[in-house]
């Protein structure tokens, strides 16, 4: 999900400091460097910031490695059997 996001919310900030963010928003950038991170407290944010973003992209999400992975029959690895 993070990969594919073209928003996250880093939420309980609040529970964080300083190095601690530093240090999720780093991984954050090696999964997904295009997506917009927005730190929350309590998933507190302005809808206009996740909601008609107009950051998704057709073209850009066809090229992902897992594209359509569960969509098409015999790809999924369940998590748990």
């Amino acid at each position: 999900q993070i990969e594919f996001a073209d928003v996250i919310l880093l939420n309980k900030c609040d529970l964080l400091d300083a190095q601690g963010k530093a240090k999720v928003h780093h991984l954050l950038k090696e999964l997904n460097p295009t997506a917009i991170v927005h730190e929350t407290t309590r998933s507190k944010i302005a809808l206009e910031h996740v909601i008609n973003t107009g950051r998704f992209s057709m073209d850009k999400a066809s090229t992902h490695k897992g594209w359509l992975t569960e969509a098409r029959e015999g790809e999924h690895t369940p998590e748990t059997l």
